[in-house]
């Protein structure tokens, strides 16, 4: 990646202990619209990472809007809010806090407002109506880890000028995150999550990794490659 000069050596190891320290209360959002669907990619690392995670010890939530928040709740068994689009109501994102009461979130392929408060795929195509401003969240939960590979991501605010100057995507996503993990792929970035997690605790989890089961079962939900927009295990 161009940017990866750009963070610690140790942003993925770092990001991962981060994690283990605050994963109690954990809220994982995913779901990157796409053609009136949502993508393959970012959902089966975070359920991966959720099962991992849970296993654990840590209680997770889903949340997302609704283009997968329905995906989610058929093709796995933790809980799953869904995040409403367009204008919020009154005190919504503090009763989403009050009940949950997070002592982390996780975002994952999620995006993320650009300086124009717009959201855009990776075609630079507007997908605000589309998308539920749960990047709200992160100037709100403290504790906080994005994995994003492309610049219009939760996170990528970490490294706005860097994407700007080497002209890597228009219009990048203003949103920080106190972790930012780059990946060519960001269910791959989940990947070298639970391969530090395995490490750093002693267990393999490596090997229980599920990927082309769960991408067969959102094909069965019309969920799409991101970039071939076609309903395929990829």
């Amino acid at each position: 990646s161009k940017l990866e000069k750009y963070l610690d050596k140790s942003f993925c190891e770092s990001a991962t202990k981060f994690i283990l320290q605050n994963c109690k209360r954990t809220i994982i959002t995913t779901g990157y619209y796409v053609h009136g669907t949502c993508e393959t990619d970012g959902i089966v690392g975070a359920i991966n990472l959720a099962n991992v995670l849970s296993d654990l010890g840590a209680n997770i939530t889903f949340l997302t809007d609704k283009y997968c928040s329905d995906i989610l709740q058929h093709i796995q068994d933790f809980r799953v809010m869904e995040f409403p689009l367009g204008n919020l109501e009154e005190n919504f994102i503090d009763k989403i806090l009050k009940e949950i009461n997070p002592t982390l979130i996780i975002s994952i392929e999620r995006a993320g407002a650009s300086l124009d408060n717009r959201y855009y795929n990776f075609k630079m195509q507007d997908i605000t109506e589309f998308t539920g401003k749960i990047d709200i969240l992160f100037e709100k939960i403290e504790n906080c880890v994005a994995i994003g590979d492309t610049g219009n991501e939760i996170g990528m605010g970490n490294l706005y000028k860097e994407i700007i100057k080497k002209d890597i995507y228009p219009k990048p996503s203003k949103i920080k995150s106190k972790h930012l993990i780059l990946s060519s792929i960001s269910n791959w970035g989940c990947y070298g999550v639970i391969a530090y997690i395995s490490k750093l605790t002693k267990k393999d989890y490596i090997s229980q990794i599920e990927d082309l089961s769960i991408l067969k079962k959102l094909n069965l939900f019309g969920v799409i490659d991101g970039v071939t927009r076609k309903i395929e295990p990829t």
